[in-house]
């Protein structure tokens, strides 16, 4: 089976505990803040992979799940990834 070659990766968390999720991935785990804006804040985890934290409101519908997350993949060669993807897919 074929590798994907991935090239970087950037996950988007949303937060109703906005303070205490920046505190975690940026003071106790120690990653480097990239960019910081209101209710947004991107963190380098390694070179070419990011966290970005995203403020949730905290009124929000009760519906609503407490969690949720964003993957993305950067690759080289999109075709060859998709053919390789689609080669797995049923």
């Amino acid at each position: 089976m074929d590798t994907l070659s991935v090239d970087a990766f950037h996950a988007i968390l949303l937060c109703r505990k906005w303070q205490e999720c920046v505190a975690f991935y940026r003071d106790v785990l120690g990653f480097k803040t990239v960019d910081s804006r209101t209710g947004f804040i991107e963190l380098e985890v390694a070179p070419g992979s990011h966290i970005g934290l995203i403020r949730r409101a905290q009124n929000g519908d009760p519906q609503e799940r407490d969690f949720a997350l964003v993957l993305t993949f950067r690759v080289s060669d999109l075709e060859k990834t998709h053919e390789t993807l689609a080669a797995r897919c049923p």
